[in-house]
Formats: C-alpha cells, sequence, structure tokens
C-alpha cells in the first residue's frame, strides 16, 4: 500500500482535468440538438419552430455512470477531496440548474420537483 492510498480501490482519476474531460463529454451528450427528418431537414412544430430533441436529460446518476463510478457516494468522495471539489460542484451545479428550468415546463415539474428536494437539498418554505 502507497502512503496516498492506504487501501481500498485505486482511484479512478488522479488529474482533475481528465475528469474534467470525461464530465464535459457527458454534458454534451445531454444538449438538446435540432430534430432533422430523413434528408437531414430540419423538422418544425405547427407553430414553424424547429423542434428539438436529447438522447439524455443530465442527472445526477447519468453523472456518475459517466465518470465510471459505481454509486453517488464515490462522486461524493472525490468531491471531499480539495482538487477535484470545484469540478464536482460545478458538474452537479449544471444537473440542479437542468432541474430547476424543468419546473417551468409542464411535463417535467414533478421530477424536478422530486430531484430538487432530494439530490441539491431544496425543501418548500413553510406557510405563515
Amino acid at each position: 500500500m502507497t502512503e496516498k492510498n492506504k487501501g481500498g480501490r485505486p482511484l479512478i482519476y488522479s488529474d482533475p482535468a481528465q475528469m474534467q474531460k470525461v464530465i464535459d463529454q457527458y454534458f454534451e451528450e445531454c444538449e438538446e440538438r435540432l430534430r432533422t427528418d430523413a434528408e437531414g431537414n430540419l423538422v418544425f412544430d405547427r407553430f414553424g419552430r424547429p423542434m428539438t430533441y436529447r438522447n439524455k436529460v443530465p442527472t445526477i446518476s447519468g453523472l456518475v455512470r459517466a465518470l465510471g463510478f459505481r454509486s453517488r457516494k464515490s462522486l461524493l468522495d472525490y468531491q471531499a477531496r480539495k482538487k477535484f471539489q470545484g469540478i464536482i460542484q460545478d458538474a452537479k451545479l449544471r444537473v440542479e440548474i437542468f432541474a430547476e428550468e424543468q419546473l417551468y415546463t409542464r411535463g417535467g415539474c414533478n421530477g424536478a420537483k422530486f430531484t430538487l428536494w432530494n439530490n441539491f437539498g431544496w425543501r418548500q418554505a413553510a406557510e405563515e
């Protein structure tokens, strides 16, 4: 055993830049894209607006999996390391922003509330 790793599994990431690259790739895969037909032409909705889609939405669990971790606890363990703290906090904030934006859509409100309450510590204000 080395002094830095006193047992347990070796770290997947030793370099924050390596982790940032994987995080950026994950969020790129989650970006909204313009919908096209089989010929590559833009598809428009009934109001004439270009339609969009996402292959996946950004989530904490999705981020965990993209990083090659087996649990959310692994993400938190890395966040406890000073050199990874800012990178992980920013990635989690990006997921939180997406969830918060869903509060303003028709279909995503309940799921967004759930993730904001359970993953980001949001609470409903007590009524006076």
